[in-house]
């Protein structure tokens, strides 16, 4: 249990080594908080995706509409 609360169904780890393929990944906000200036959430996401991709293989585009 997590945090005194009992899981609610048994899980299955996968065997072996499985991997995702894919290394291009897509993203596109869909709702921004009132908050803070658009400008500033497009530039921490940036950022933060900046960081994954400087250590892994992985590549982040932003796109403005369709599916992401």
């Amino acid at each position: 249990p997590r945090c005194g609360v009992p899981d609610v169904a048994q899980f299955v780890l996968t065997e072996g080594n499985p991997r995702w393929e894919q290394t291009h990944l897509t993203y596109r906000i869909e709702n921004y908080t009132p908050d803070l200036p658009r400008a500033d959430v497009d530039h921490a996401i940036e950022k933060a995706f900046q960081l994954w991709s400087n250590v892994t293989p992985l590549t982040f585009t932003k796109v403005s509409e369709g599916q992401a």
